[in-house]
């Protein structure tokens, strides 16, 4: 029911299915895959162009010490990666509903895989987990929310991770936000993550893999364009024989820490990319 009083209908059809109806990756890898490898503007927002369900990531305000509101700007680089990379790995293993409010912002961004004292880029990991914290995201038509029963977008709806800020700036709690859109669980291994030193693009390739490859039913193939795949890694490549060629080194690269993914991938062919089932690097439940 409304604000008004009316019964909503109920959704026909998830997010998740809404935004695969017409591209190959799951809503939340296509973010991943899109956000600005540098840091930009903070008045930027990242939207997903597509037949069906555009989504727009919003940059969000954070309540600064000072008693004001500042807004961030949109997560950016491997800091921002990294960062999404731990939640995705925590969601997959199901231990990520809340977390830990005793713990200093020093020992929680220790869990991301840097030393603060050994590590002056831990900082922008800090930077970085706020502005995932006040990212919105959401579908850009709000009939495509409603379609998907996200009928009410309030201060932290369409945020995937929500917490209660403190006098301090940093969060007295942190926890998913249940109400959030899509699913977050992905197949990393966090350890890969902390101890494979790779820069954006090549965990874009990883995740596009990881999540592809497990859904495809085993003894079936799927084919998509490389126009499409252009599309899914944001067209940061000038023009498509040079994302051909790139793609294909960095995904030589991924079947290091992806060994199950090799033979799997058929990236020969000029119009098309074959993929075929992989079990997933680990599985659910497992200990990262």
């Amino acid at each position: 029911m409304d604000d008004q009083g009316n019964i909503e209908p109920k959704s026909t059809i998830s997010g998740d299915e809404l935004f695969m109806e017409t591209f190959p990756v799951h809503p939340m890898v296509a973010c991943f895959i899109a956000l600005p490898l540098e840091h930009v503007s903070p008045e930027s927002a990242v939207r997903l162009k597509k037949p069906k369900g555009n989504i727009l990531m919003k940059a969000g305000d954070f309540y600064t010490r000072e008693k004001r509101y500042q807004t961030l700007g949109m997560p950016s680089g491997m800091g921002a990666r990294r960062v999404l990379l731990y939640f995705f790995s925590m969601f997959y293993k199901d231990q990520l509903g809340w977390l830990d409010p005793s713990r200093t912002p020093k020992e929680f961004i220790s869990e991301f895989g840097y030393d603060e004292q050994k590590n002056r880029r831990t900082h922008i990991v800090k930077f970085n987990f706020l502005k995932i914290l006040k990212m919105r995201i959401q579908f850009a038509d709000n009939k495509d929310n409603v379609r998907a029963g996200f009928h009410s977008i309030d201060s932290f709806g369409d945020c995937m991770v929500s917490g209660n800020q403190a006098d301090d700036g940093w969060y007295e709690t942190i926890s998913y936000n249940p109400s959030f859109l899509f699913k977050m669980a992905f197949p990393v291994d966090f350890n890969q993550v902390v101890n494979t030193r790779k820069k954006s693009h090549f965990w874009n390739a990883y995740l596009f893999l990881v999540d592809v490859l497990p859904r495809i039913e085993p003894g079936k193939s799927r084919k998509i364009s490389w126009t499409l795949m252009h599309d899914v890694f944001y067209r940061r490549y000038k023009t498509l024989e040079n994302f051909r060629y790139n793609f294909r080194k960095t995904v030589d690269d991924v079947y290091s820490i992806y060994p199950k993914a090799r033979g799997k991938v058929d990236l020969s062919r000029s119009d098309y990319v074959t993929l075929r089932h992989a079990k997933p690097p680990i599985e659910p439940g497992s200990t990262n």
